[in-house]
C-alpha cells in the first residue's frame, strides 16, 4: 500500500528549499515545523489551527504543480 501524500506538498506555502535540503517539514504558517496532524492529513488545514498565523492551505494550480516524485 502506498502512503497518502501530505496535503502540504500541494500547498503554495510549503518551504520546498527546506524540505529538499533537510527533509524538513516547514511552511509559512509553521516555520518551526508543520504539526504531524496536518502533515499526516489527520486534519485538513483549510481552517484555522493553533499557531498558523492565519495562513491556511493554498493549493498550487495544477498546471504548475509537480508531485515530489516528479521533481528533479
Amino acid at each position: 500500500m502506498v502512503p497518502a501524500q501530505s496535503q502540504c506538498t500541494a500547498c503554495s506555502h510549503l518551504d520546498r528549499q527546506a524540505a529538499d535540503a533537510q527533509n524538513a517539514q516547514q511552511c509559512d504558517a509553521f516555520p518551526s515545523g508543520i504539526p504531524d496532524e496536518i502533515w499526516l492529513n489527520q486534519i485538513a488545514h483549510t481552517k484555522s489551527y493553533p499557531g498558523d498565523n492565519g495562513i491556511h492551505l493554498d493549493l498550487i494550480p495544477l498546471d504548475i504543480y509537480q508531485p515530489p516524485s516528479a521533481q528533479a
